[in-house]
């Protein structure tokens, strides 16, 4: 081994913390940070491990400490090779931790990267053992019983490929019990919570079911297929997407697309273990593990540990190495200091705070959750992370690319994102940023805006530069005419609508709006929340400083603290998006712009309501009755006239059903003044009701005022 050079020296001095010795940290996240550490004893002895420590402005938050105790209570109960190891859980002064098993090695999810970033793919039985060893770890923990032989019935919860671990002697294991569900759990689940990462979740934990083994099942049979797939299985490009991507599980053009040489019986058990219905999946981990036991003996392949071991060195041969002298480094650090063989008290804290290692340096810990390293639930991507890690010198500029994603953080402390770049460029362009902002990169420390190399430069003069295709102004009542034009003529591309300082984009596809964008903080999904009071303000900072945890995804942090339920964030979303599009119809007057053609490049929520019902909703919801008024002045003794649409049909409006009442009573041929007379002699039916509908269906087509001079 060659002597450490004085630039891997250890950026830190190793401290005290009650019995152990805190050697550096190797991860930290929203919730907890994670230390590498030594337990010292009797003649030499010692033993490397991890310590997960709660962060210290939530040690007094009662729910998240009973969350981090029941996690160590529920670990500690399974012993078995494939599971992460739990040692101790206890409290120096004010400070609970867990004290942890040491794998080293890395996670699958660094493991996916890497050979994505090689060009080249996990060999398919390394696949298949690695999943066999991670189902051992999971019939563990769901046949796991008591002191007293009562079923524990644990579920994890949380399978996902950044807790499934795998050391450099290619030992698997699962890990993070931290969100698991227990009999035994102090920490009360509610029934239709989400626990876990979006992408890896069961459609019964999507919509809000009792949830039993089966998910975890599921959850393995996502891991195996991307394994294979070396691609993500269910990863929209926003919260909502990829929720309905669970909930529908369709995911036969997915399995189409697995390499050719996937043999048909293993294709045959990722489709069983993918199945929509849970009574059709495998029913237990033992299952699922025989039938991947049974391929890999028809196939007559025979897999071991030094097998894995010997591909992980060879895909991790600098990382081993810099890690094999960085553990010289500090060994010679504990023995300057005089800590090796020292005795210390249980109430013995740290003198200090280690900061972390380059992330280079940083192997995987027992928690991978909370390490430092690319985001969770993105998909292995083409180049690494972007970002200046919280080491870096602070004259240093932060890099950006158009892909990152961005917060921004006022004077007052209030957080505002994660937001796209297009909507970041809206914002600058409509406030400006302060001196006193400050904004975040894809989950990095936050800076002044003047650090970014180049954003504000970009951000001032970013927006189309195209001419559009077609464009003009509007007022309030002329906004549903456009709308409908745009959504009858199947209509793809890009729309802008602005008004005073306000600026929206509509994106259109086939005519129907698939995503809106706005430079408006307050509708960003944060904001969103905060003032529907879904989320406290409070709480809504917990999840955005949690964000490097989930990767960048607020809808993934907000699901893991517990702050929605499953169909709240259903709602939330659809509703946020909705909303954007839906306070247009508030504005006077306006410009608007479309460009042919144009897609976006960033998020596309499939909205629940079509263009027309969109119509409908903003023409009652969002005009006065006087605007309606306004636009029949001087026409009351016209004839109002029924016309037989050709394309679309009342039912595509989302009629209700006393808008369908109040519409089959409008006769062919009356003055407006004579329909609005037998339209108001309906029970329960107002002015407003009145003419919203005959608006609406004037200005789609349904219906027209002969304005012509009578002969």
């Amino acid at each position: 081994m060659k002597p450490a050079s004085a630039d891997r020296a250890p950026k830190i001095q190793p401290v005290h913390f009650g019995k152990y010795v805190l050697l550096d940290r190797i991860g930290m996240g929203g919730m907890a940070e994670i230390f590498r550490a030594r337990q010292y004893g009797a003649a030499g002895f010692q033993k490397q491990l991890c310590i997960k420590k709660i962060l210290m402005h939530l040690a007094e938050n009662d729910e998240f400490v009973r969350m981090f105790i029941d996690e160590a209570k529920i670990a500690v109960s399974l012993q078995h090779a494939n599971v992460v190891q739990i040692f101790d859980l206890g409290a120096v002064r004010t400070e609970y931790f867990i004290a942890m098993e040491y794998v080293f090695g890395k996670d699958l999810l660094n493991l996916l990267i890497r050979c994505t970033h090689l060009r080249i793919r996990v060999p398919q039985k390394l696949a298949v053992f690695m999943m066999c060893e991670t189902l051992k770890g999971l019939e563990a923990a769901h046949s796991a019983v008591d002191s007293r032989g009562q079923p524990l019935n644990i579920i994890h919860r949380d399978v996902s490929p950044s807790n499934v671990l795998v050391s450099y002697d290619g030992e698997v294991k699962i890990g993070d019990f931290g969100v698991a569900k227990a009999t035994r759990r102090e920490a009360a689940t509610k029934t239709g919570t989400m626990k876990g990462k979006l992408g890896y979740m069961s459609p019964e934990q999507v919509m809000g079911q009792e949830i039993d083994a089966r998910a975890d099942l599921f959850s393995a049979a996502i891991i195996l297929y991307e394994m294979l797939a070396m691609n993500r299985l269910f990863h929209g490009k926003t919260e909502l997407e990829t929720l309905m991507m669970v909930r529908d599980c369709d995911v036969t053009e997915a399995l189409s697309k697995l390499p050719s040489d996937v043999p048909e019986p293993l294709r045959r058990i990722v489709q069983r273990g993918l199945s929509r219905q849970r009574e059709d999946r495998f029913q237990t981990a033992t299952e699922f593990l025989d039938a991947l036991l049974d391929y890999l003996f028809n196939e007559k392949m025979r897999v071991t540990n030094q097998d894995m071991g010997r591909f992980m060195k060879s895909v991790f041969a600098r990382e081993l190495e810099d890690e094999l002298a960085r553990q010289e480094d500090l060994d010679r650090a504990v023995e300057a200091l005089g800590l090796a063989g020292e005795s210390f008290g249980p109430g013995l804290a740290a003198r200090a705070t280690p900061a972390p290692p380059p992330p280079s340096a940083a192997p995987a810990a027992m928690t991978p959750t909370l390490r430092s390293g690319p985001p969770r639930s993105a998909p292995p991507p083409s180049a690494p992370p972007v970002g200046l890690p919280a080491s870096a010198d602070p004259s240093d500029s932060l890099a950006w690319t158009p892909q990152s994603r961005f917060k921004i953080r006022d004077g007052e402390g209030a957080i505002y994102g994660p937001m796209g770049y297009s909507t970041l460029v809206e914002i600058v362009r409509r406030d400006g940023l302060k001196s006193a902002e400050e904004v975040s990169v894809d989950g990095g420390p936050w800076v002044v805006a003047a650090r970014v190399d180049g954003l504000l430069d970009a951000a001032v003069s970013g927006g189309a530069t195209a001419r559009p295709d077609f464009g003009g102004t509007f007022d309030r009542r002329d906004l549903p005419r456009i709308l409908y034009r745009y959504a009858v003529c199947r209509s793809t591309g890009r729309m802008t609508l602005e008004t005073g300082h306000k600026r929206k984009e509509i994106f259109w596809r086939r005519g129907r709006p698939e995503y809106v964008t706005s430079n408006l903080r307050s509708e960003l999904l944060g904001e969103y929340l905060v003032d529907r009071r879904l989320v406290p303000r409070a709480r809504l900072n917990e999840a955005l400083n949690a964000l490097s945890d989930h990767g960048g995804r607020l809808g993934d942090a907000l699901v893991h603290l517990n702050l929605l339920t499953p169909h709240d964030l259903f709602d939330a979303l659809s509703s946020q998006v909705k909303a954007k599009l839906l306070e247009v119809f508030s504005w006077p007057s306006g410009q608007y712009a479309f460009y042919r053609g144009e897609y976006t490049t960033a998020q596309i929520v499939p909205l629940e309501l079509g263009a027309y019902a969109l119509v409908n909703e903003g023409v009652c919801r969002r005009m006065a009755l006087d605007d309606l008024k306004a636009h029949f002045d001087g026409r009351e003794r016209q004839p109002f006239l029924r016309l037989d649409h050709k394309r679309i049909s009342p039912e595509d409006l989302q009629l209700s059903t006393k808008q369908l009442r109040i519409w089959n009573a409008v006769t062919h041929g009356l003055s407006l003044a004579e329909q609005l007379g037998r339209v108001l002699s309906i029970p329960g039916v107002d002015e407003a009701d009145a003419y919203q509908v005959l608006f609406l269906m004037e200005r789609m087509d349904f219906a027209q005022v002969d304005d012509a001079p009578p002969r």
